[in-house]
C-alpha cells in the first residue's frame, strides 16, 4: 500500500501486505482495538478529521467518546 494501513490487532500501522493479511484474518479471532487505534491516530500522528463511510453514524458515536472536538463527517454511499 502507498499508505501504511492501522491494524485494529495492535494499534499500529503496518506496510508490508503478508502483514496485513495475517492481520486481518487475525481480528476475526482477536479483539478488536479500534479505540486504540483512533487514540494512535489522534495522539501520535495528529489526525484530527475523519470521515465515516456509509449510511450509519455509529463509528461517529464511538469517535466522539474518545475524542468529543475531532471531527467526523459522515459520507453516505
Amino acid at each position: 500500500p502507498r499508505i501504511p494501513v492501522v491494524s485494529n490487532v495492535d494499534a499500529r500501522p503496518h506496510d508490508d501486505p503478508k502483514e496485513i493479511r495475517s492481520l486481518l484474518l487475525q481480528q476475526l479471532v482477536r479483539p478488536v482495538r479500534w479505540e486504540d487505534s483512533m487514540r494512535w491516530l489522534i495522539d501520535e500522528q495528529g489526525i484530527t478529521a475523519f470521515h465515516e463511510i456509509g449510511p450509519g453514524r455509529v463509528l461517529r458515536g464511538l469517535l466522539k467518546r474518545i475524542a468529543r472536538k475531532i471531527l467526523c463527517e459522515n459520507t453516505a454511499t
